[in-house]
């Protein structure tokens, strides 16, 4: 039997923010932006994604992205 290894963190970061600006970053872990009210935007991979109230962002492991705050 043939077996593989790959560590999986198991650590769980969680941070509440009233400013939705971010500068572009990336990491090594996947991201899940959760908008509780308000809104904003997502840009990752040259595309902008709007963040609304109850709406979900996932950025995947190496993938540049920011936020930034809509009016």
């Amino acid at each position: 039997m043939q077996i593989a290894y790959r560590e999986v963190k198991t650590e769980l970061q969680f941070e509440m923010v009233d400013n939705l600006d971010f500068a572009a970053h990336m990491h090594e872990d996947i991201e899940v932006m959760y908008v509780i009210h308000g809104h904003g935007i997502a840009c990752c991979d040259g595309k902008k994604y709007p963040l609304t109230d109850n709406s979900f962002f996932v950025a995947f492991p190496n993938q540049v992205h920011r936020y930034m705050e809509s009016s």
